[in-house]
């Protein structure tokens, strides 16, 4: 049974070698993950970036004053609908 699992194993695509070792693609593999992961804190350090000159620009301008709790209210809100678009534009 062993064996027949390992056959389907190596029939499936990506799965070509028995031996991980013979692989040239894996160096490929792992610079791509590394990519993603890297691209993923870029965006999360693009979104604190934005998030911080906005706070600085509608909360310490002298022309219009806002709490941080009117600030986390707007926030919830553009968070509820953006979540209510997404539920509604979503094919099930």
């Amino acid at each position: 049974m062993s064996n027949e699992k390992e056959k389907a194993l190596l029939d499936e695509p990506g799965h070509e070698l028995e031996n991980k070792s013979e692989d040239p693609y894996e160096i490929i593999r792992v610079v791509v993950k590394v990519l993603a992961v890297i691209m993923i804190a870029v965006i999360v350090w693009g979104i604190g970036d934005v998030v911080h000159v906005l706070y600085q620009r509608i909360v310490e301008s002298p022309f219009l004053l806002l709490s941080i709790s009117d600030i986390l209210a707007i926030a919830a809100a553009v968070l509820a609908l953006g979540i209510t678009y997404w539920l509604i534009s979503k094919k099930v």
